[in-house]
């Protein structure tokens, strides 16, 4: 990312939590040999365009503000003009 080569983003913000890490209701859950994501996330800046995400996301609910994480996970987005190459 410090060369320009990727774009990043963080997928934080929350309905209804804004940025309030303590009151995320995302999910990480493992599932195989990965995770399965459920929730909903707003104002992701680079969203569209990023080819690296972080993910904030309870992977323990039941520990409540204890139990989150913050999950990475490259993919090319579609609406990328780097998608293609």
């Amino acid at each position: 990312m410090a060369s320009g080569d990727m774009v990043g983003a963080i997928a934080m913000s929350e309905p209804g939590a804004g940025s309030d890490l303590q009151a995320v209701k995302t999910t990480a859950l493992r599932k195989g040999g990965g995770y399965v994501v459920n929730g909903s996330k707003t104002f992701i800046t680079n969203g569209w365009n990023c080819d690296l995400v972080i993910v904030v996301a309870k992977t323990d609910p039941a520990k409540g503000a204890k139990g989150r994480a913050s999950s990475s996970w490259t993919r090319r987005c579609r609406a990328s003009p780097r998608a293609s190459a």
